[in-house]
């Protein structure tokens, strides 16, 4: 018998931008010798605008642990640049997915570099244009260097298409005009596109970035935007152990509540069924490794967390 856990919503991906192009590691900082011992430290998430802008940074932040191993009391140390949330992204790790062992009390700090894996350029040569339904280039989430001046641009994203028209593979981008930080905006809005099916290959895709036009669809309501930049793909490993054991399937229904610049301000379950299994926690978890977009109107979006038993 196996397991499987699985987003129920068909507007949401798991990007390969994100897992591609950046990533957080610790840095060293002094904690003493007597300090509290994680047992476990939380995945941190790279802020979306640092992303989207190509920026690098650290950030540090501390929490008070008491002797039960609870965490509380979490702040800010210090972040750089200023701007981008480095800091609160160390600290929502510390507080949202951390644990420490018990009987060792004090405060912990934690430092991380925030980096970009790869450049999103590649000499990909002449490819042809993309298998997409209707006509002309594809209107772009701005980044928000973009957002701030106001510009228009354009890009060439080339990627690699599966036979059900889903993006496999960021091949490289080309943007102009410089110094928006196009690249990853326009990569982003690619790889959350469906192209055609049966046509798998490497093809060119055309970005255009219209302040204009993007303006009036966000002050319209439309469904432009992906609340969800980044959402985590799962781990069969993480399904719940009582559950599994007993052939136990579920469901949660997560409330996220996001605040200025696409930051999680609040997570919490609306509704667990079957509880007292385990789901509630899981879904907990991976809710808190979402990334929104900075552009995302402030409010509460909900996501579904599905977890399955398939039998052999």
């Amino acid at each position: 018998m196996n397991h499987l856990i699985t987003w129920r919503a068909v507007t949401l991906a798991a990007l390969l931008l994100t897992a591609n192009a950046a990533r957080a590691a610790e840095c060293a900082v002094d904690n003493g010798t007597e300090g509290p011992e994680p047992a476990k430290i939380g995945t941190v998430a790279y802020p979306a605008a640092a992303l989207l802008d190509g920026v690098e940074g650290r950030g540090i932040a501390q929490v008070t642990v008491g002797r039960d191993g609870k965490v509380s009391n979490g702040v800010i140390v210090a972040e750089q640049p200023a701007g981008y949330r480095f800091g609160q992204a160390a600290l929502n790790a510390l507080l949202m997915d951390s644990r420490f062992r018990r009987g060792q009390p004090g405060n912990y700090k934690l430092c991380v570099d925030f980096r970009l894996a790869e450049e999103l350029m590649a000499d990909v040569g002449d490819l042809p244009d993309a298998p997409i339904s209707g006509s002309g280039p594809i209107l772009a989430i701005h980044s928000p260097a973009a957002l701030r001046a106001q510009k228009d641009g354009s890009a060439s994203v080339f990627v690699k298409i599966n036979d059900n028209g889903e993006v496999v593979e960021l091949i490289g981008v080309e943007a102009e005009p410089a110094g928006l930080h196009l690249e990853r905006a326009a990569a982003v809005t690619v790889a959350a596109t469906k192209f055609e099916k049966g046509q798998s290959g490497r093809y060119r895709v055309r970005v255009t970035f219209n302040y204009a036009a993007l303006k009036a669809a966000y002050d319209a309501g439309k469904p432009f935007l992906l609340p969800g930049l980044f959402v985590p793909e799962p781990d069969s490993d993480d399904y719940p152990t009582r559950a599994g054991s007993g052939g136990a399937e579920g469901t949660v229904d997560l409330s996220l509540e996001v605040g200025e610049n696409g930051l999680l301000k609040r997570i919490g379950i609306e509704r667990e069924t079957p509880k007292g299994l385990g789901f509630g926690l899981v879904a907990l978890f991976y809710g808190n490794k979402i990334i929104f977009h900075p552009m995302t109107e402030a409010g509460k979006y909900m996501f579904t967390l599905n977890f399955l038993q398939r039998f052999k």
